[in-house]
């Protein structure tokens, strides 16, 4: 039998209940993966006991969201995923492979999906301050933890993917709003922000605002104005200016977070999935808009008229 190169830890209970409510069954239930097992697993795999294959290259455990930002009625869940962290973190420490990432809601794969119900995934979506990721995306984080769990690699053993850049005013509807950890996730507050993300025509939901456009060009502009006021919001463009709709978004200073902030942004305001990779790729805005156009649910072409008006491609409108 070869040789053990690494261990991904990520066993799971999930039985969600408020603090005061819970079971004490299943409180331990909830905890006996997360601490038990992330103990025993340490035990098997430390330099010591295991010398006689040599230490192995990576030792990742999967943690989640809910340790750091918290989320109501998985107290238990995230006291199991703190002590992993911390047990882990005690691995690195001691010379030895060790990572952890914490994950948020994936998309396509995974117990959410599978499992949850409809109202927690609304949740999720809407109050959790969290983006969606995808199975590459996780692929990209459990890759860059093996680096960084590596011994000596002088890098935090603990990654963190899927928290959402938000403005003031978004923020104080997510679960962590009031956590003074969670601060650097917040741009801006105030009249401030408010201001800066009305550009697109205030609080009201995209699919809501589409309502009023007729022809694929009008719905071209409703969507590029809310994109241009939420870039506006982080600071990426300038206020109440279109100069740069055309401009590839990586030459404004957009990184991969805030790509993977794009594309959550499309996938919650218009169920159409943008890769990253294109974001990152050299699209600009109006590239981006022209893109999720040709991927418009159903319900919402319905009430548009498909021939694009003028002579430019559909979706792009000279302002």
């Amino acid at each position: 039998m070869p040789s053990i190169g690494g261990v991904a830890a990520g066993a799971m209970v999930l039985k969600d209940a408020t603090f005061v409510t819970q079971r004490f069954e299943d409180w331990k239930a909830i905890l006996r993966p997360k601490v038990q097992g992330t103990i025993n697993l340490d035990r098997l795999f430390s330099e010591h006991v295991y010398s006689d294959e040599g230490p192995l290259d990576w030792f990742i455990g999967f943690s989640s969201l809910v340790a750091c930002a918290g989320n109501p009625g998985q107290a238990a869940y995230g006291a199991g995923n703190c002590f992993l962290r911390a047990l882990i973190r005690s691995r690195h420490n001691r010379g030895l492979a060790g990572s952890t990432i914490d994950i948020g809601r994936m998309v396509g794969v995974g117990y959410i999906e599978s499992q949850m119900t409809v109202e927690g995934q609304d949740r999720l979506k809407f109050h959790s301050g969290t983006q969606s990721m995808s199975e590459s995306d996780l692929h990209q984080l459990f890759a860059e933890a093996v680096v960084a769990g590596r011994p000596n690699s002088g890098l935090s053993p603990e990654l963190i993917g899927g928290i959402s850049l938000m403005n003031g005013e978004e923020a104080k509807d997510v679960v962590w709003y009031k956590n003074t950890n969670m601060g650097m996730m917040i741009r801006e507050t105030g009249s401030r922000a408010a201001s800066a993300s009305s550009a697109g025509a205030g609080s009201l939901p995209l699919k809501k605002l589409l309502e009023a456009a007729k022809t694929m060009n009008e719905a071209s502009k409703v969507i590029l104005g809310v994109l241009r006021g939420k870039l506006q919001g982080m600071k990426f463009l300038p206020n109440s200016d279109s100069s740069h709709d055309n401009t590839p978004l990586v030459d404004m200073g957009i990184d991969s977070l805030v790509a993977v902030y794009i594309r959550s942004w499309f996938q919650n305001e218009l169920s159409v999935d943008v890769p990253v990779m294109k974001i990152l790729g050299g699209a600009s805005i109006a590239d981006l808009v022209e893109s999720a156009l040709e991927e418009l649910p159903r319900e919402i072409l319905s009430g548009l008229d498909r021939e694009p008006h003028g002579n430019g491609p559909v979706g792009i409108c000279a302002q």
